[in-house]
């Protein structure tokens, strides 16, 4: 009898073996969640293992090349378990302590698809109850209650891991900058309440000892450690004996040190405590390399929303004068928006180039400075000239600016902040003017005083998929301008549009300009590889007194290229009414507007590490003056691109289509769609 069962639970083995072998692969084509009031199905599909399978497109190219793509996903039963566990775990950190999980599927067997549907019964959450926080028995009052304060949470809100886990790295981080060197969070036990639908917490730590920092102990190699003294280091790295040891600080001290750009490598961190306990060296290693550095360099990049390239040299002096100053030489040269080039015009004379040409030079002397004032304050002085040529219009621009960069902690909402004082010289000269026998130049000299107020709070400089960046421009300046117009009466009053009497004379203007960018990220992949963009971007100038037309050009707001409208060529969306400076209605968009407003859609999918692409849709344009604004002016482009993310910077390439031109008031379905590409080339994200 014995033999016979065995024999029986053999051949129903391998029966259920060779059954299963023979099933055809059903592909999970949908997951479904009944029941789920709190979460969205997208939100639970991210949190089980289970996944459904790519559309088709992505599963072609999966097809072509292995690395492109992505593959089939077949339905597997055994992998149902550990989604429950998994969305049980979920919903458990998330205060649904008494939430009950069934699960059903269908086979589709014609399509060959498996629908997988999860029933919720999410019950009634948990709040918050008691706190208890161990750990702090021997430390000081004042301490004691700042952890309590951290870790205080509302008890109408719904208990949540997450937050939770946020309040108790704060906690930790606190402790790690208040001279306890050797903090740790130890544990959080949950007493489930279930008949009071509360979840009351014990948090225990192991903060450690507090410590103070005895000594800074500076130790120095290299060719260069014999022009940099140990004194200037310490006062870079601007912490005292006696202060309490302090992790935020000890980080902005090395990122302090790496700007001076005097380190090959460095490492700042607390040593061995003494005898007593209570205090602990700081000690600093580094390597010091050569004070000067001379090389070539091609350039490439974004300036002015077009790809432009050249090429250039830089000289670089290490500890310029002492006191860890930094002096660079800059000197480059190139042409603007290459992509867009006729090549043919660099050997043409300026009189029969086409309006593809825009060169430029640039010459710029920069000394930098960290900690001045005995603060955590990097200052900077740069000297400038530069030129850029549009076709017959030349222009140069002669400057100096000072700078305040602050340094500010990371956690706090303003986290970033620069202030700074430009005077510059615009210089504008025209040979001729609509092929017009009409010679113009305007000089004016502007001082400007200004400050950046930033919130940096996106988690990847690269490829962000969590966060978001604000910031906020501010300035005020004073411009003083002069023409200078040479031309037959009947041309210049075809031409300028200012009255005889105000020609080759000088006038001054008062002004303020306001710019705010922002930027979201949304991940939309359990992996993070997709994400969703999105930008919003506007800025406004307005004279206080004198006429808005004195505004130097240069200041001015236009649209279009890599980093704006791709559908539109860099500088290439400006007003649509007189585009003038000082009544002279100057070609080849030199001038912009006193009003912007653009923004952005973007889905972002990495396919391998370093190759991504991307899809957008933009929107924007510029008025004179924001009583100008109408929707029906907003320029719109879609289009797609590539990405190609390497160490340094993502490298991108993107096809824009005018969707909607409000120029001639046409939409992409009554014109050619490839007439009305554009190709620009960027590095960087366009944001």
């Amino acid at each position: 009898m014995k033999r016979a069962y065995t024999l029986l639970f053999v051949f129903l083995i391998c029966g259920k073996i060779i059954w299963a072998q023979s099933l055809p692969k059903y592909e999970l084509t949908d997951i479904k969640f009944e029941g789920n009031k709190e979460f969205s199905s997208s939100e639970l599909k991210q949190n089980i293992k289970s996944k459904e399978t790519p559309f088709w497109g992505w599963k072609l190219l999966n097809s072509i090349y292995s690395k492109w793509g992505n593959e089939a996903v077949y339905f597997d039963s055994s992998l149902i378990p550990t989604d429950l566990n998994y969305l049980k775990a979920f919903y458990d950190d998330n205060g649904f302590f008494k939430s009950q999980f069934t699960y059903h599927y269908t086979f589709d067997t014609s399509a060959k698809g498996v629908t997988l549907l999860y029933k919720v019964t999410e019950g009634e959450p948990s709040r918050y109850g008691t706190i208890k926080i161990q750990g702090f028995k021997n430390a000081p009052d004042l301490i004691s209650k700042q952890v309590f304060e951290k870790l205080q949470v509302d008890s109408s809100d719904r208990y949540n891991a997450e937050k939770l886990g946020a309040n108790i790295h704060a906690t930790a981080t606190f402790l790690l900058m208040n001279g306890y060197m050797n903090a740790l969070y130890d544990s959080t036990i949950i007493y489930k309440d279930t008949i009071n639908n509360r979840a009351n917490l014990e948090i225990r730590f192991s903060p450690g000892r507090r410590y103070k920092i005895s000594s800074i102990d500076v130790d120095t190699k290299g060719e260069g450690k014999d022009y940099v003294s140990k004194d200037l280091i310490k006062d870079l790295i601007a912490i005292k004996p006696e202060e309490y040891y302090d992790i935020d600080k000890i980080k902005n001290s090395q990122t302090r040190l790496s700007k001076t750009g005097l380190f090959t490598s460095l490492k700042l961190e607390g040593g061995k405590a003494d005898s007593s306990r209570k205090y602990v060296p700081l000690e600093f290693e580094g390597t010091i390399g050569n004070m000067n550095e001379l090389s070539p360099e091609i350039v490439a990049d974004n300036e002015q929303n077009s790809f432009n390239l050249g090429l250039g040299g830089v000289y670089i002096r290490k500890n310029f004068l002492g006191y860890a100053r930094k002096l660079t030489v800059n000197g480059k040269f190139g042409l603007t928006d290459i992509l867009h080039l006729n090549f043919a015009n660099i050997f043409r004379a300026s009189a029969n180039r086409d309006s593809t040409y825009q060169g430029y030079y640039e010459l710029t002397t920069l000394i930098e400075q960290p900690y001045i004032f005995n603060q955590p304050i990097t200052g900077s002085l740069e000297f400038y000239i530069k030129t850029r040529t549009q076709l017959r219009t030349n222009i140069v621009t002669y400057g100096s600016r000072v700078g305040f960069d602050f340094e500010l902690p990371d956690y706090t909402f303003v986290n970033q902040l620069r202030t700074y004082y430009n005077i510059e010289l615009y210089d504008l000269l025209s040979n001729k003017i609509q092929n017009a026998n009409l010679n113009f130049k305007f000089n004016s000299i502007s001082s400007i005083l200004g400050a950046e107020i930033a919130s940096a709070k996106a988690n990847d400089l690269f490829f962000p998929t969590n966060g978001y960046n604000l910031s906020f421009i501010i300035e005020g300046g004073i411009a003083n301008t002069m023409n200078n117009v040479n031309g037959s009466d009947s041309v210049i009053s075809l031409y300028a549009q200012i009255p005889k009497s105000k020609l080759n004379t000088n006038e001054v203007a008062y002004f303020y300009k306001l710019q705010e960018s922002f930027s979201k990220f949304i991940q939309i992949a359990h992996d993070n590889t997709s994400v969703i963009g999105i930008k919003f971007k506007t800025g406004y100038i307005q004279t206080v007194k004198g006429n808005q037309e004195l505004i130097p050009p240069n200041k001015t707001f236009v649209g279009g290229g890599s980093n704006s409208v791709r559908g539109w060529r860099a500088r290439t969306l400006v007003p649509v009414d007189t585009v003038s400076y000082y009544g002279i209605i100057i070609p080849e968009n030199v001038r912009g507007g006193t009003f912007l407003v653009e923004g952005s859609v973007e889905y972002r999918k990495k396919l391998l590490q370093t190759i991504g692409v991307a899809l957008f849709t933009d929107y924007g344009n510029t008025w004179n003056g924001y009583d100008e604004f109408r929707i029906n002016q907003l320029a719109l482009a879609i289009g797609f691109g590539i990405r190609y993310y390497s160490s340094i910077a993502p490298f991108r390439l993107d096809f824009g289509f005018r969707l909607y031109d409000p120029a001639d008031d046409k939409w992409i379905f009554k014109s050619t769609p490839f007439r009305t590409i554009e190709i620009n080339f960027g590095i960087g994200e366009a944001f």
